[in-house]
């Protein structure tokens, strides 16, 4: 049922040249095909991990299906319970801006205003620096 054959004739040790099992049938051909280049396909590999979650009992698959469905169910509570808290923080953060630019506003004119009657003042008392 099984042959082997390589790629050159000339070079016959194990690892010389590239080996295909020939395998008939269907199973054979995909053999062949997924291994030729010494790494296996995707659609291989879905079907080998496919067919170990087949092979498990119903009664573990649902367990494990029912322990995914708490995981899931407890990460959108706590998804839910900091998305609570950022919007929390969100809306405190935008009181404090309101705030502070009404704190710069009024600051920003009696700062205004102090400079003005600094500068003044140093005009009034520019000729006095100009004579010593």
């Amino acid at each position: 049922m099984t042959q082997m054959e390589t790629d050159s004739p000339r070079r016959t040790g194990w690892g010389s040249g590239r080996r295909r099992g020939l395998v008939e049938g269907e199973a054979g051909m995909r053999r062949r095909e997924t291994w030729r280049s010494r790494r296996p396909s995707v659609e291989c590999l879905l079907e080998r991990f496919l067919e170990s979650e087949s092979s498990l009992p119903a009664t573990a698959m649902q367990q494990g299906k029912a322990r995914v469905k708490g995981m899931v169910g407890e990460l959108n509570r706590q998804y839910g319970e900091l998305r609570a808290v950022v919007d929390t923080h969100k809306a405190l953060r935008e009181r404090v801006e309101e705030i502070m630019e009404k704190e710069r506003a009024a600051r920003s004119r009696s700062v205004a205003w102090m400079e003005a009657e600094a500068q003044v003042a140093n005009l009034q008392n520019a000729p006095t620096y100009l004579q010593a």
